[in-house]
């Protein structure tokens, strides 16, 4: 049961965690948060922000039931490898580079929760919850890739859709330019035969 809960608590930190970052990319197309209607749907039509809040809301139930499995001496301490999973997560979703000592870091956090799971089913018939924590940690890590692999296709989406209004706005743009230009040539056209 505890390692149930070490493994509920890395879900619940790295969703809580990485939910909020997909919160906050997302505003940098959505207009200052305010309670407005018209501001709220927005915001609840974004999808980038409802899987954030998703992610967020996602965490906290899991934390939850690692307090009910585990006590909170167990749990509060394996919740900080979420910053460590925001960090790798922060890598390859925003582009942030990772220096060697945050890299470093990072593996000394993740090598904690191994051991802090790890000596807590010392006690209980431990072999059988290691290889249980190991199964949940790889669900969890296709959780997380299958996570990921939507979070690209809603930039995607998004990126084609900006592409498509640009290429819309310059056709536009392109054709009033053309029509001016006929139009001009028209005019000149005339002058040089109303001359001839």
């Amino acid at each position: 049961m505890t390692a149930l809960a070490v493994l509920l608590t890395v879900l619940g930190s790295a969703a809580n965690n990485i939910g909020k970052v997909l919160q906050k990319e997302a505003t940098k197309d959505l207009p200052q948060l305010s309670l407005s209607k018209a501001v709220m749907r927005r915001y609840a039509g974004s999808r980038l922000w409802r899987i954030g809040l998703l992610a967020d809301v996602g965490g906290a139930l899991c934390l939850l039931a690692a307090l009910s499995m585990a006590p909170v001496s167990l749990i509060q301490p394996v919740s900080g490898c979420g910053m460590a999973i925001l960090a790798v997560f922060s890598h390859f979703y925003l582009r942030e580079e990772l220096q060697a000592n945050e890299r470093a870091g990072v593996v000394v956090a993740m090598a904690g929760t191994v051991g802090v799971g790890l000596t807590a089913e010392l006690f209980e018939d431990s072999l059988p919850a290691t290889l249980a924590s190991l199964g949940l940690l790889c669900g969890y890590g296709g959780v997380f890739a299958l996570l990921e692999l939507q979070i690209r296709r809603a930039c995607s989406a998004l990126a084609r859709d900006r592409d498509h209004r640009n290429v819309a706005a310059g056709a536009e743009e392109l054709a009033e330019a053309s029509a001016a230009a006929a139009t001009a040539a028209a005019a000149t056209a005339g002058q040089t035969v109303a001359a001839a």
